[in-house]
C-alpha cells in the first residue's frame, strides 16, 4: 500500500496504520489475487467501503461509472438492491 500511494505523500508508517483497517486490508487481498472477492458494508457507511477500491484496484482508464449492490439477507428471503 505504501508503493501504490507514495506519490500521495503516504508514508510507510501510515500505510502500516491504514492497512489494519478491514476495509482496506480486504481490499488488498482482492487486489494481490489472494482472494476472488470480499463482503463489506454491513458495520461501515458506503464511502468508507468503496473508497479502499478507488485508491487500491482502481478504475480503467477509460471507466467514468462504478456500480455497486447491497444484500439484505433475512430470514425468509435475500433482497438485493443495487
Amino acid at each position: 500500500y505504501a508503493e501504490m500511494r507514495k506519490h500521495k505523500g503516504v508514508t510507510v508508517e501510515q500505510a502500516r496504520e491504514t492497512i489494519h483497517d478491514v476495509s482496506y486490508f480486504g481490499t488488498m487481498l482482492v487486489h494481490n489475487d489472494m482472494v476472488d472477492g470480499m463482503v463489506s458494508g454491513a458495520r461501515h457507511t458506503t464511502a468508507h467501503t468503496v473508497r479502499p477500491a478507488f485508491e487500491i484496484i482502481r478504475t480503467l482508464p477509460d471507466v467514468s461509472t462504478v456500480s455497486s449492490i447491497f444484500f439484505m439477507c433475512l430470514a425468509q428471503e435475500v433482497l438485493a438492491y443495487g
